[in-house]
């Protein structure tokens, strides 16, 4: 399974100035904080941090600061509730851009605050500090969410009044080798805090401001420039070291980590999460179908999208299909019951398990193999590839899920068709006529709400499946997806070598259109002479 270093960063808006303060330490040069948090995330990709960049936001100057609306222990995500009334809101959305990687998340509660820079999180503990922004109440929601959903003991006290956050003077480095003990540089002024850790413990004067507050990984860490106390035990520790010139957020009070959120994590459509597997295959079976326009029950839904796959593709019997994301394999066995030679490729092993069991059951033969579309490695081996239902820009970048597209290519045989099907139709879902919100009666007896919202600042589709029972219990699952306009997706197979474009908007052959409820696009792999 596939797991990546994330870090989570929200750009400088030009209200930075007007962020909050403990004290005047002089005017914040908005544009030179802008190159260094330029320089910052720079540093970030050099410790191979995959970056997820959210938008500047000038109603919340503080935004930048993305640490404190939120904390992360391994898979579990809390929304943290924020102190001042000026930064109310901003969990709002960093939770829409981490949800999608964790399946277990939880929220602070009144009467508890609590801030992510109070919470120094390690391999098996918490340290949390009561500070101007984090009271006990909120101290002990989290203690106890981390104590029994992870088994982390919590260690809370106090810190110095003078500093705004517990890790403006602390953080948690793992060890450059396995043989050593992983490591908490602190100030003096709270090293007694983590005298009884079990952790090497490298201990920065008090005068050397934000000299404890880094960013490490792979035995490389990044301090904040003219700390030579941070540098010389770090590099007695074995670390290389590197400085960052971070002035115009120390005016703020804003130290390195506040400024990502880092996590490692598996991919949203990973099986580790959870949205694909059971709870996709519960939630697939509605009874209006999947468009409520349509209709249509699961099996008539499929034998539509399958009879107009063929025409669209002018397929003939006997020629070999490239099902990609199979799913659980609905479109590859109908195919071969029509007599395509089919090979079903999915990620998640629940998913091909149920298809091999339904292909048996049909008595048809497809191979299936579990493998991630942005790895796979065919060679010109189908006349057709089919990437069906919504299943196309799962990866964060444009640049991954073009790789995505020229794997496609590459699998199709000289004069190969390709065919691209969603049911998000941005022109549409910007004039207001896409749903957003609506609720379906699953064939399981339980309901499923789905809530998408569309981002236009980065192009991505947010969205979360949400299964109740007839108790009241609820199961969610969130998800996030690049979705394109027809000319983005058209310039981008270009871009890999596709010709020969159409365009439609049912499986019927009508032309595509602004207003169609489907997007679907066929594209050609040209013979070359």
């Amino acid at each position: 399974m596939r797991s990546k270093k994330y870090a989570i960063v929200c750009l400088p808006s030009d209200a930075l100035n007007r962020g909050l303060k403990m004290k005047y330490l002089g005017e914040v040069n908005v544009n030179e904080a802008k190159k260094q948090h330029k320089t910052y995330c720079a540093a970030l990709k050099h410790l191979e941090f995959k970056i997820i960049e959210m938008p500047a936001n000038s109603n919340y100057p503080d935004s930048v600061f993305v640490e404190d609306p939120a904390v992360i222990i391994n898979d579990l995500l809390v929304t943290t509730r924020l102190r001042r009334k000026e930064r109310s809101g901003e969990e709002n959305a960093l939770r829409a851009s981490l949800s999608p990687f964790f399946s277990r998340i939880f929220k602070i509660k009144e009467p508890g605050f609590i801030e992510g820079g109070d919470v120094l999180v390690t391999d098996d503990q918490l340290f949390i500090g009561i500070s101007h922004r984090t009271n006990a109440e909120g101290a002990d929601q989290l203690a106890k969410i981390a104590r029994d959903y992870c088994g982390y003991k919590a260690n809370i006290f106090e810190i110095p009044k003078h500093f705004l956050h517990l890790k403006g003077g602390a953080s948690f480095h793992l060890a450059k080798d396995m043989a050593s003990r992983n490591i908490i540089i602190v100030t003096e002024e709270m090293a007694h805090n983590f005298s009884g850790s079990g952790y090497k413990l490298l201990v920065v004067p008090a005068e050397e401001r934000f000299g404890a507050n880094c960013i490490s990984g792979n035995g490389e860490v990044f301090i904040h420039s003219g700390r030579e106390n941070a540098r010389k035990l770090f590099e007695e520790a074995g670390f290389v070291v590197h400085e960052l010139l971070m002035s115009e957020f120390e005016k703020i009070d804003g130290a390195m980590s506040c400024l990502s959120k880092l996590f490692v994590a598996t991919e949203w459509f990973g099986e580790d999460y959870g949205f694909f597997g059971e709870f996709y295959l519960e939630g697939d079976n509605s009874r209006e179908g999947y468009l409520i326009s349509q209709k249509q029950s699961l099996i008539e839904r499929t034998q539509t999208e399958v009879d107009g796959a063929v025409r669209l593709l002018d397929l003939r019997v006997g020629q070999n299909v490239l099902d990609i994301p199979c799913g659980y394999g609905r479109h590859s066995i109908e195919l071969a019951k029509k007599g395509f030679r089919v090979l079903g490729s999915d990620l998640n092993s629940v998913h091909l398990e149920r298809a091999q069991a339904y292909a048996a059951e049909k008595g048809v033969d497809v191979i299936w193999k579990q493998e991630d579309m942005i790895e796979i490695s065919y060679f010109q081996e189908f006349d057709a590839v089919i990437n069906m239902f919504y299943s196309f820009g799962f990866f964060e970048t444009d640049e991954e899920n073009e790789m995505v597209l020229r794997n496609f290519f590459r699998a199709l045989k000289p004069g190969g068709k390709f065919l691209f099907h969603t049911d998000v139709n941005i022109p549409r879902v910007l004039s207001g006529k896409y749903k957003e919100d609506e609720t379906r009666r699953l064939v399981s007896g339980k309901s499923l709400r789905i809530i998408d919202k569309y981002n236009p600042e980065d192009k991505r589709m947010y969205g979360s499946w949400i299964i109740k029972d007839k108790h009241g219990r609820e199961v969610r699952r969130d998800y996030s997806i690049r979705v394109y306009t027809e000319e983005e997706f058209v310039t981008m197979c270009e871009g890999v070598g596709f010709r020969h474009f159409q365009s439609y908007g049912d499986w019927n052959r009508t032309p595509y259109t602004k207003d169609s409820e489907d997007m679907i696009i066929v594209a050609k792999k040209e013979v070359l002479c």
